[in-house]
């Protein structure tokens, strides 16, 4: 592994709240250490794009270290269904690889970011810039560009007061939350440019020993 594909996983697992060891997950390579911070430029710079769903044809899952189960979970199931998932725990098929500038991303390549949200999720720094950059997005665009998953059943007094106007996934059972998350991507015509067969190789690729770190 590279040492810019080395870089999430560390920054994730040195902010999780007790330091426990995680098996990282190479699906076809994972991306990994360096500093996060480092790579999303320390905070994501003021939007100024114009929103191109002919280019824009990944979905960006933002979360914490300790829903990462969920969110390798979430990879998996959507790629199955043929959209190309950006986390920083994974490496796409073909040897892409995930991206070095996060807002660059964001803002120019990501069609939806998907917010795991949880009580965790919502004080992490890196998260939290994501969030921000994403809900800029949304406004200058005028659409609903960040996609909240409520994975801890969080009330609305939980919540900063700028989400209030959000609508949330409930995420406490995955089964039933992946099929509402399944039918807002159809309604939001979000690309899904994988082959059927393309997304179970990579989905099944994640399960083999030599993909796990």
């Amino acid at each position: 592994m590279s040492d810019e594909e080395t870089f999430w996983l560390e920054e994730r697992k040195q902010t999780s709240l007790d330091g426990d060891k995680v098996n990282r997950i190479d699906m076809k390579g994972t991306a990994g250490p360096a500093s996060r911070d480092a790579m999303s430029s320390s905070r994501p710079s003021s939007p100024s794009t114009v929103f191109n769903p002919a280019v824009q044809d990944h979905l960006f899952i933002s979360y914490a270290w300790e829903n990462c189960a969920l969110a390798d979970w979430l990879v998996r199931q959507l790629t199955l269904q043929g959209y190309r998932v950006w986390c920083d725990r994974f490496m796409m098929l073909g040897g892409e690889s995930f991206p070095n500038i996060i807002d660059k991303a964001i803002k120019t390549r990501t069609f939806r970011l998907i917010a795991l949200l949880s009580r965790h999720s919502l004080n992490k720094p890196n998260p939290r810039k994501e969030r921000t950059l994403a809900l800029g997005l949304s406004r200058e665009w005028g659409i609903d560009f960040m996609i909240p998953l409520n994975v801890d059943a969080l009330k609305a007094s939980e919540l900063p007061w700028d989400y209030s106007d959000l609508t949330y996934i409930p995420f406490e059972n995955w089964a039933s939350g992946l099929e509402q998350l399944s039918k807002l991507l159809v309604r939001s015509g979000a690309p899904r440019p994988l082959t059927a067969a393309q997304g179970r190789e990579f989905a099944a690729d994640t399960y083999l020993p030599q993909h796990v770190v």
